[in-house]
């Protein structure tokens, strides 16, 4: 509705350019989200049934300071997001709260997310090298707005790795939620993303799934973050032990 005033056709040109038919198709021209044909990639590493029963009607509280945030910029830099988790790693709420294309506004969006919701950390991949690279400016911005540097971390190809591989396992036993939305960039991800093996482990592939990802990656390095609470007892029963034994 919006061609040939707010929206011209040299803006629709590029997006068409940047998307590809199918995104461009969902994104601009109304065609609807669900159909089969149109969601479900070949070579989807998350199972499509398990990932749609992911989807909950109505998004717990979060209140500020109890969350942990990650964002991811695809390889290249045609689209970014920022992803937020709540709650514990055996029961972890998702969410996608930006989704855009290009780079330019995402430092500036994470420090205001970082002043309004206080996240225990923001994370984002070391492998990424175009995430990596606006780091840098982010924390220029923090250090300018007195926000703690510290906040934002890089996560190491191995943490990486098994944010990946949890989040999967995480999705098949119905331990990680997300909200219905409209335009769900999370769904279509979950749908789409294929995996590329390291080792004897494996990434969600940006390079090569079909639709862009990064709303999966960053809801995946953001659950990653938080406390398990089965882990924490352990963990105080061990110390405990320790100071036992040393007395």
């Amino acid at each position: 509705p919006a061609y040939g005033s707010r929206i011209s056709h040299e803006f629709l040109a590029a997006q068409l350019q940047v998307m590809g038919d199918e995104l461009f198709a969902r994104e601009h021209l109304g065609v609807w989200d669900a159909l089969p044909s149109m969601t479900v990639a070949s070579g989807a590493k998350l199972p499509e049934v398990a990932w749609r029963d992911t989807e909950i009607a109505a998004a717990p509280p979060i209140r500020s300071g109890e969350l942990a945030m990650a964002f991811d910029v695809e390889v290249d830099n045609s689209y970014a997001a920022i992803s937020i988790a709540s709650g514990t790693l055996a029961d972890a709420y998702v969410e996608t709260i930006e989704h855009r294309p290009g780079v330019g506004w995402l430092p500036g969006r994470i420090v205001e997310l970082v002043q309004r919701w206080n996240p225990s950390k923001v994370v984002t991949d070391a492998g990424s090298g175009a995430a990596v690279a606006v780091v840098g400016e982010i924390n220029e911005l923090l250090e300018r707005h007195r926000l703690p540097a510290g906040v934002i971390q890089v996560m190491t190809s191995s943490q990486y790795r098994a944010a990946c591989s949890a989040f999967v396992q995480a999705v098949i036993d119905n331990k990680v939620h997300r909200p219905i939305v409209d335009n769900d960039r999370l769904l279509q991800a979950g749908l789409t993303a294929r995996e590329r093996k390291v080792g004897d482990a494996f990434v969600f592939d940006r390079r090569n799934s079909p639709d862009p990802i990064v709303a999966l990656t960053s809801a995946a390095m953001a659950r990653a973050q938080l406390s398990d609470p089965v882990s924490s007892t352990f963990a105080g029963a061990f110390h405990d032990l320790s100071d036992f034994l040393t007395d």
